[in-house]
């Protein structure tokens, strides 16, 4: 009965252990290196969109100001035929390059990210409106009054999103 428990099956069953540890350390090193991939394509995907919002909020900031909004005002109540002209907004290429991969982000970055897009997009829509052939035809009152709106409706706070993406800077 012996006779068969030879030193060629010992060497067998060792070589098998020694495969099967092989096995599950290339396994568990494969996960730690998905992992770590995972974590850097998240805090790239922060950083880039940070860059984006930051870049968005400077862009507001310089070129939405009262006196802007006030000197529209006062050209639509003093010249009849004014009609305002508004530049379409720029792309945001970050946010449509990730927008199916946003899911990988933590919840305390996807939150303020989606509010600020959301915003984003009634400002698009918005300018849209503006930039519709049949806004100049619009009374100068009615135009004003949208103006305004845009005014009290577009500002987004300056820490908005810039605070609430605080991950890797």
């Amino acid at each position: 009965m012996n006779d068969w428990i030879g030193p060629a099956v010992i060497a067998a069953l060792i070589s098998s252990l020694v495969s099967v540890g092989g096995w599950y350390a290339g396994y568990r090193v494969s996960l730690g290196l998905e992992r770590h991939r995972r974590l850097e394509k998240i805090r790239d995907f922060q950083i880039a969109l940070r860059a984006e919002i930051r870049s968005e909020l400077h862009d507001l900031q310089a070129h939405d100001t009262p006196e802007i909004l006030a000197s529209i005002e006062a050209k639509y109540r003093q010249v009849d035929s004014f009609s305002v002209r508004v530049p379409s907004p720029a792309r945001h290429a970050v946010f449509e390059a990730i927008v199916n991969e946003l899911h990988l982000l933590p919840e305390e970055v996807i939150d303020p990210v989606v509010i600020y897009y959301r915003q984003r997009d009634t400002i698009e829509r918005f300018v849209a409106d503006l930039r519709a052939p049949d806004f100049p035809a619009l009374a100068c009152r009615t135009a004003a009054r949208d103006v305004q709106g845009l005014h009290r409706n577009a500002p987004l706070p300056a820490g908005a999103c810039a605070n609430s993406c605080r991950g890797p800077r």
